[in-house]
């Protein structure tokens, strides 16, 4: 599962949370991201979680070693937020993260974001979307 809140109080998979990027925000909004991973070790070892980033945006990361940016996507690498586990069968862990935006430009743009995942077989994955909207 992974969720998109804005504070701890409104954390809820069924909300979609709106961040503006304006000129009084200095150009920079942040949004939260809780990912909980329940499950099958095997299947979950190896999983990607993506996140497209449209070319008006940059994004600052929290120090997190399981984040990678590349063109224009994050990416989690499922495998490293995973605990080390003896017995390979059933895992569960929750990572909480900030994820920065930045604005490239200053056109009045909105995107809808959601993440995807590579690997759906035998997996459950549920998530929100966050909206972004670049007001000029």
């Amino acid at each position: 599962m992974c969720t998109f809140y804005t504070s701890e109080r409104t954390e809820d998979i069924r909300d979609k949370p709106i961040i503006r990027i304006s000129d009084s925000s200095m150009g920079v909004a942040s949004i939260w991201c809780h990912i909980i991973l329940n499950g099958s070790y095997k299947k979950l070892c190896g999983t990607e979680i993506y996140l497209d980033i449209p070319q008006w945006l940059s994004v600052q990361l929290d120090s997190n070693s399981s984040l990678e940016q590349r063109d224009h996507k994050i990416k989690w690498n499922v495998s490293v937020l995973l605990p080390a586990h003896d017995n390979k069968k059933s895992v569960y862990t929750e990572i909480r993260m900030k994820i920065s935006f930045i604005r490239n430009n200053l056109d009045n743009i909105s995107i809808d974001l959601e993440p995807t995942i590579n690997k759906k077989m035998g997996l459950e994955f549920s998530t929100n979307r966050v909206t972004i909207q670049n007001v000029g």
